[in-house]
Order: C-alpha cells, then sequence, then structure tokens
C-alpha cells in the first residue's frame, strides 16, 4: 500500500491510499487518478508499488528533480513533476511495522533492478533491430557496415549478459523477500 499527495497551485491537496500494485495517473478519465490539467497527458505516468515511476510516453514529460525520466526508482516520500513544476506528485511507502519497511527496502531493490532490467530490454531490442536492418540491407557488402554489424552483435551479446546476470540477482531478492515469514 502506498499514498499519493497531489500538489497543484491553487487548488486543495489531494490525498490518495493504493491498496494495489500500480496506478496510472493522466487526464483520461479511464485513469486512477485523474488530473485535468493541459500539461498531463491522457495516460501520463505508472506508479508501481510505490517504488517506481514509469512514464508511459508523456509529452511533457515526468520529472524527479529536474531530471526527466521514462522509469526510475522513487524513494520514500519523493516527489515527481508531471510535465509542468505545477502538479506535484509525493509517493509515500505505508509501513505498519519494521518488517514491513525492511521488505519494503528489499522490493524496492528488486524493483530498481526491474527497471535497469526493462532498460536493457529495450536497448537489445533496439541493437538487435539494427543489426537485422544492417543483415537485410539490399547495399552490396562493403567492410564498413560488416564491422559496424559486428560491434552491434558484441553490444548485443554484452547486453544480455547484463540483462541474464540482473534477472539472477532479482530472483535472488524475491527469493529473499518471500522468505520472510510474518511475526
Amino acid at each position: 500500500m502506498f499514498k499519493l499527495r497531489l500538489i497543484q497551485n491553487g487548488v486543495p491537496d489531494e490525498v490518495v491510499t493504493v491498496e494495489g500494485e500500480e496506478v496510472v495517473i493522466g487526464r483520461s478519465p479511464d485513469c486512477d487518478l485523474v488530473i485535468p490539467q493541459p500539461y498531463v497527458s491522457k495516460r501520463h505516468v505508472k506508479i508501481l508499488r510505490g517504488l517506481v515511476v514509469v512514464d508511459l510516453g508523456s509529452r511533457n514529460g515526468t520529472f524527479i528533480g529536474k531530471t526527466r525520466v521514462k522509469a526510475a526508482a522513487v524513494l520514500k516520500t519523493n516527489r515527481i513533476n508531471l510535465g509542468d513544476e505545477d502538479a506535484v506528485v509525493e509517493i509515500d511507502l505505508v509501513g505498519d511495522d519494521e518488517d514491513t519497511m525492511t521488505a519494503a527496502s528489499i522490493d524496492r531493490e528488486a524493483v530498481e533492478l526491474e527497471a535497469k532490467t526493462a532498460n536493457l530490454e529495450k536497448q537489445l531490442e533496439v541493437a538487435r533491430a539494427e543489426v537485422a536492418d544492417l543483415r537485410r540491407s539490399s547495399a552490396p557488402p562493403r567492410e564498413e557496415p560488416l564491422d559496424e554489424t559486428a560491434k552491434l552483435d558484441r553490444a548485443r551479446i554484452q547486453l544480455e549478459s547484463r540483462l541474464h546476470a540482473q534477472r539472477e540477482e532479482i530472483a535472488r531478492l524475491r527469493a529473499e523477500l518471500d522468505g520472510r515469514t510474518p511475526d
């Protein structure tokens, strides 16, 4: 469970308790939290477990501090800005005891790795597409494209290796989290 506090200039703060795993924020009435402002996209951002912020391709961006993010882990009581500094969302994890917060910190590590993994998967997808495009190229073979293909293949292999290592770390953290027994 986590809480969101929506802060906008000239509007009373709105506090929302999220019982589920995620919340989608945007201008569309289909969103879990609706912000009817022109600088907020129809489906602007998704917040997962109160720990990860994923921009859903918004036009004006999602920011942590002054940094525009596509996906990022957030810290307890972190603020994100949606497109304009007039809309701020504060995220608070809610924990009843120390075990909950310890589990949340373990979960946060796993979620951070999941965000990095998603980013690596996107990079890998781009690398694979570039390799495929070079291989399909109808241009006569030249040494330069072959060298570029080899570089992209090496980059793809490195990304796959990093992705595999991060997936193993996620599995370890999840096992550690699942192994905790409530008192």
